[in-house]
């Protein structure tokens, strides 16, 4: 009988742990900004404004040059301006994004659009796209690059989250060419968000970490990762001013988009 009743103590402590881990909210304001699903372009733009402003006063706080202050602030409003410039509407049957870091996450579809954020100069930030649904946000993208990361594995890295978010909800693994298993999507959620962590091809060169409105379904494609990226991680994740890049595969010439 003691048995008994220490095994069904153990079985209710542990579905405690799994109601309390799958109750408690992710906390992902860092790394997409204080924006709610369902807000509008408007309302996520006004949002990073504020987070601008509010790396340009900390940043500015302990400077005395005058010059540079307005550097600062001129480098915030152009940062403000670009992500509101590069709205666009992805309702075409290519976008361009099909063979790259954010592929399958992307697609064209009848009412969606996105908004790129970039890095800046001074005042840093993740690389990161916002993706909306017929107008309203649904899933921001966040690439990864894994050279600027010290070639850091997606097992690594999914062990670098889960000490911020706790051990993830699933994992779903693959086997490679020589038949080793590797992490292939990691996923948790708390009823309002999801984080899935996905690995990216070598070729590809990064980690994508996708955040969604966990009120509704994963919407992605498969991506055919054999074919070679036309888009960069390294222009991904350049720096001010500096955007996807996508090339001509016979001539080796490229154009910027902005």
């Amino acid at each position: 009988m003691r048995r008994i009743a220490a095994v069904c103590l153990c079985l209710v402590c542990c579905l405690l742990a799994v109601s309390a881990r799958a109750s408690a909210p992710l906390d992902v304001v860092a790394i997409m900004g204080k924006a709610a699903w369902g807000a509008t372009p408007a309302e996520v733009l006004a949002d990073y404004r504020e987070q601008m402003m509010d790396r340009f006063r900390k940043a500015s706080a302990g400077i005395a040059d005058p010059l540079r202050v307005d550097e600062l602030r001129k480098e915030v409003d152009a940062s403000i301006k670009r992500a509101a410039e590069s709205l666009a509407q992805l309702d075409s049957e290519r976008t361009g994004y099909e063979v790259s870091v954010i592929g399958g996450e992307v697609f064209g579809q009848k009412g969606m659009s996105m908004i790129t954020v970039r890095p800046t100069a001074s005042l840093t930030g993740n690389f990161h796209y916002m993706v909306f649904s017929e107008g309203r946000l649904s899933k921001v993208l966040i690439p990864f690059g894994i050279v600027a990361m010290d070639y850091m594995a997606i097992e690594q890295f999914m062990a670098v989250q889960s000490e911020k978010f706790g051990p993830p909800d699933t994992t779903e693994f693959r086997k490679d060419d020589n038949g080793v298993k590797l992490l292939h999507e990691a996923v948790w959620s708390d009823g309002v968000t999801r984080m899935r962590l996905l690995e990216r091809r070598t070729d590809l060169q990064s980690h994508l970490i996708v955040l969604e409105d966990a009120t509704k379904p994963t919407l992605s494609l498969p991506v055919d990762a054999s074919i070679r990226p036309r888009r960069s991680v390294e222009d991904l994740l350049g720096g001010e001013g500096e955007g996807p890049v996508e090339r001509d595969e016979e001539e080796g010439e490229g154009e910027t988009f902005e």
